[in-house]
């Protein structure tokens, strides 16, 4: 056993233990952490980010955003928050060997980590063995576009010192041993065993990436112009050796066409990849948009069978994509061929019709998905656990993330292939499932600190600590002269440097130059002030020191990106020194947070979010209108998976009205809302009058209801239904054997005065539901589906593959070639253009069942988005903080959502939501204190004249007006310390600790000389 592991993370009952690094791992490692437990967080490969940091940007909004992941104020990447989090131990280059369970459920956890042969407590990350290597190999990272050596970093930005020796590739030369100057490498080092003892388990090994080259018949492999998606995505990177530009590998030629082919590894049962990944589509568009954007008069094609772009905004982005000239082509490419000479691509397309072409390309991206891997399947195994016939974790439809193993959770793309803003709440549920496992905690205690000392009567001594940034900051400046000028300023008693200051091991580093120096004041040269200075003050403050003595110059972003150089850091770090002067030290304290939550909607999601929050330790009061539990609950019959709703309507409202840290408020609504995180208070109108409640947060779960048609003959004839109306009737078996025409999208996905412009996610499901009822009734019954895109993302479309295989005609139309329908007595004339046959077809229906989608309460949204100071989306559903990375937050702090009210889900999704918003909120509230930053705002009382103006600018809601005394006033829990107060004042009576008028003018004296 590693004693120094089970030292540092205390395992026992505890502990969880995490498999999986990638982004459903790292969440689930931070919400536990941040609920006060103990993690172990495994990883396979050299870095933690699985698939992650391969993406320079994400769809829908071109951008990052992981930073969101924290469950408080978004800090830094969970790479980073997960390698310096106090609660987390990160083990990679690790794997599980063996697992024990013992009567009470706990597991003891046997995981073989491999040796890197790279010592990180030596190594100073100067890159010299990776020179020197003689040894290149195709990169794993980017699907090989790039060669490494056989010393390496796993991906450029890898977190902490990550150098690792590839074993297979090492000749064993020496050579690195050599350049080594600081004797870190060891190419004889052994692996280790470490032996985990945890409560809980959370499974996330992700899934990994179809290999292109087995579709022989498209040339991966060996036409150099043929890319997979995982290559062609590295490419676009900025750091890609094309600068992102997209180039032809045969000839680096910019290509003047380009074609995508989409499900490739993906919906092809007879090659053992039946499931839809349910990524491709979208990732298909961003790439494609990214190669419009840099390659404005290239032509860009996309090949498909269904367009599915099912989240919420991605038929916004696909609208952006139609917008940009990216053609779409419904079709399936078969072959794809090599023009001698040229290296021009040839594909033989098969479209709707009966005929077939040749189409020529000069550059084909293969839209790869993904498989569920053996090695997730082995692990799963020994932990007790099965995959599901599709090889994927799977799991129970209405328990989510759980498996047949207590104890035993499930997370992210492996339990089922899914994008990211899923995989995060996976990640976020499966947390809080495997905290409830774990038992109470005192999270809010957290760990003792010494009282900081007080060097407010001293004379400034400033010690200078330059951070080398892994070699980026001295390439760019000349160290020697900057270390030179920092000692020349007054009031600096020492220069240090540091290879890396926000790894584990340069923090350390920065703490003990520090102590050495004796200094009572810090100036830190690195990188901005976003990513390194609250790292640096949380350790020095637990060591002892106030986190008010830090002063970071920005030398990477400001100078030396900016070209800038020497002479702009050293000015750089002279004006921080000359701030540095005049700290504050305001004191020291935290802030009450009510550990109670109010869940407004009783419907599945809410009434799962309460019974997750009760399970975590918090008081719960769960509001709902209407006069019993339930919400869509009431009126859904059964799912495509075979689920019955009503059980788990009864099941979910019998253990929320028997529990007992649940207060159910049935015909109650929320009327009146005041405070903030930690501190709001709301006025339920219940039956017996007026309730004000205190609580700390709010969890929002209002559900949504499915759309009234106005199209399509609905309401002229009881024979045109909606797919809800024909679920109830099946359910009552009211429908006889006859021929059934269902029709798709109906007012969805369209621009049009009335019409939902989003794709509501469950509808094409419901009509493969509804249908396979109906079949299960009277076989013998015919059926077509009219449908834009079928969407049977992920695993429902095996679902879709057995209704085609019994019988059900699925035919695709445009909107300008749409359905017309025609009531006639008892029957209804549906006509309709057939692509394949290339003319219209008119059937007799007995039954025509619309698809209609779902749509938000918008008013009742509106109104409570009012009530508590969040947003709503222009169709009227709650905004989510990130798209990506913070589905479960509203867009104010202490605000979580759940369910439909966010935008449209199945059951299983929404009790998925519901689990994460609860992980989340519990991570925040369930501590009961808040520190307060070290940096906020405050008031100067004998110069404040009340005017308002603080409070007008203030983004956060931070500020207020006292009218009994006559000043304004800061919330500290609120405040963000991002100085717009302080720019707007008139008077100069708003202050901020840490950026005071003096220390402003002092280091503006000094640059400007």
């Amino acid at each position: 056993m590693d004693e120094a592991l089970n030292e540092q993370t205390g395992q026992g009952s505890d502990t969880a233990l995490v498999v999986g690094g990638g982004l459903a791992g790292m969440q689930a490692a931070l919400v536990l952490a941040e609920q006060g437990r103990r993690v172990v967080l495994v990883e396979a490969r050299p870095a933690l980010g699985g698939f992650f940091p391969l993406l320079d940007n994400q769809f829908p909004t071109q951008s990052c955003g992981v930073c969101f992941m924290a469950c408080d104020t978004p800090t830094y990447c969970p790479f980073v928050q997960c390698e310096l989090h106090p609660n987390v131990e990160v083990v990679t280059f690790a794997a599980v060997e063996g697992v024990e369970r013992d009567a009470e459920g706990r597991f003891r956890v046997r995981i073989a980590q491999r040796p890197t042969c790279v010592d990180p407590d030596a190594c100073t990350d100067c890159g010299a063995c990776e020179e020197v290597c003689p040894v290149s190999v195709p990169r794993e990272f980017g699907d090989g576009l790039e060669t490494r050596k056989a010393v390496f970093r796993y991906y450029p930005k890898a977190v902490g010192k990550a150098y690792v020796v590839d074993p297979d590739a090492c000749t064993r030369c020496g050579k690195c041993v050599e350049a080594c100057d600081p004797g870190a490498i060891d190419l004889d080092a052994e692996p280790r065993e470490v032996v985990v003892e945890a409560g809980a388990v959370v499974l996330a090994p992700g899934a990994d990436a179809f290999p292109a080259s087995r579709k022989e018949e498209l040339g991966y492999g060996r036409y150099p112009n043929v890319l997979s998606a995982v290559r062609f995505e590295r490419m676009l990177a900025a750091g890609s050796p094309s600068s992102g530009r997209p180039v032809r590998p045969s000839d680096g030629r910019p290509p003047r066409s380009i074609a995508f082919v989409q499900c490739v590894g993906s919906r092809d049962a007879e090659g053992g990849q039946g499931h839809c990944s349910s990524v491709c589509c979208m990732f298909a568009l961003k790439q494609a948009l990214f190669a419009k954007e840099r390659l404005p008069e290239a032509e860009v094609t996309v090949y498909y069978m269904d367009l599915r772009t099912f989240g919420k905004g991605y038929e916004a982005y696909l609208r952006r994509a139609e917008a940009a000239g990216i053609r779409f082509v419904r079709a399936v490419p078969s072959v794809v061929r090599e023009v001698p000479g040229s290296r021009d691509l040839l594909l033989q397309v098969a479209g709707e019709g009966p005929a077939s072409a040749e189409v020529p390309h000069d550059l084909v991206v293969l839209s790869t998905g993904f498989c569920p891997g053996t090695a997730g399947q082995d692990l799963l195994r020994a932990f007790g656990a099965e995959p599901d016939a599709s090889g994927f974790g799977g799991g129970p439809e209405f328990e989510p993330c759980a498996t047949a193993v207590p104890g035993v959770y499930l997370a992210g793309a492996f339990r089922e292939p899914r994008d990211i803003p899923e995989s995060v709440l996976d990640g976020a549920r499966a947390a809080a499932l495997a905290a409830e496992r774990l038992g109470a905690a005192d999270a809010a205690e957290g760990p003792r600190l010494p009282a900081p000392a007080d060097f407010r009567g001293e004379e400034p001594r400033v010690a200078v600590v330059l951070c080398e940034c892994e070699g980026f900051n001295t390439d760019r400046a000349d160290f020697d002269a900057l270390d030179r000028a920092a000692r020349e300023v007054p009031g600096v008693v020492a220069v240090e440097r540091v290879a890396h200051a926000c790894s584990r091991a340069g923090l350390e580093e920065v703490r003990n130059r520090f102590a050495a120096a004796e200094a009572n004041r810090l100036v830190l040269g690195a990188c901005s002030h976003r990513i390194v200075e609250q790292l640096v003050r949380g350790v020095l403050r637990r060591s002892g020191f106030h986190p008010g003595l830090v002063t970071v110059a920005n030398l990477r972003e400001a100078c030396l990106e900016a070209g800038g150089g020497t002479r702009a850091a050293a000015d750089a770090v002279a004006a921080a020194v000359r701030e540095a002067w005049y700290a504050g030290f305001p004191e020291l304290r935290s802030e009450s947070l009510e550990r109670t939550v109010l869940v407004v909607g009783g419907g599945a999601a809410g009434m799962e979010a309460a019974l997750r929050l009760a399970g975590l330790g918090l008081s719960v009061h769960l509001v709902e209108k209407e006069p019993a539990l339930g919400g869509n609950l009431a009126t859904s019959r059964f799912t495509l998976r075979g689920g019955d709703p009503q059980a788990l309507r009864e099941d979910l409202a019998a253990r929320v009205e028997a529990h007992p840290a649940v207060k159910v408020h049935l015909g109650t609504r929320v009327e009146a809302a005041t405070g903030r995180l930690g501190a709001f208070r709301s006025v339920l109108r219940t039956p017996e009058g007026e309730v004000e409640l205190l609580h700390g947060a709010v969890v929002l779960a209002t559900g949504a209801r499915e759309a009234e048609p106005r199209s399509y003959g609905y309401g002229q004839s009881p024979r045109i239904v909606t797919q809800k109306e024909f679920e109830a009737l099946l359910a009552e078996g009211r429908v006889p054997e006859g021929r059934v025409v269902m029709i798709q999208c109906v007012e969805s996905r369209e621009e049009a005065e009335g019409c939902r412009p989003w794709c509501s996610r469950v509808c094409c499901t419901h009509a493969l539901k509804n249908a396979r009822r109906l079949l299960d009734l009277h076989p013998g019954a015919g059926i077509t589906v009219l449908y834009r895109d079928l969407r049977a993302y992920g695993t429902y479309e095996a679902q879709y593959r057995d209704a085609r295989d019994r019988g059900v005609v699925f035919v695709p139309y445009d909107l300008d070639r749409r359905p017309r329908v025609e009531p006639d007595g008892e029957r209804v004339r549906v006509r309709y253009t057939d692509p394949a046959l290339g003319q219209e077809v008119t059937e007799e229906a007995d039954w025509v069942v619309l698809s209609v989608g779902m749509a938000p309460d918008a008013a009742e949204n509106a109104r409570l988005a009012d009530l508590y100071g969040v947003e709503v989306d222009a169709h009227g559903f709650f905004r989510e903080k990130n798209p990506k990375a913070a589905l479960a937050d509203a867009t104010r702090p202490g605000v979580y959502l759940a369910g439909l009210c966010h935008g449209p889900k199945h059951i299983e999704e929404s009790l998925v939501h519901a689990g994460a918003a609860a992980g989340r909120c519990a991570a925040v509230v369930g501590r009961g204190a808040r520190p307060v930053s070290e940096n906020v705002s405050y008031v100067v009382e004998k110069i404040c004249s009340r005017c308002g103006v603080c409070v007008e600018v203030c983004p956060y809601g931070a500020r207020s007006l006292d009218m009994d005394e006559n000043v304004a006033r800061v919330d500290p829990v609120l405040c963000r310390a991002c100085g717009a107060c302080t720019m707007a004042c008139p008077n100069k009576a708003a202050q901020q600790y840490g950026s005071s008028p003096k220390q402003m003018l002092m280091a503006l004296d000094e640059l400007l000389g």
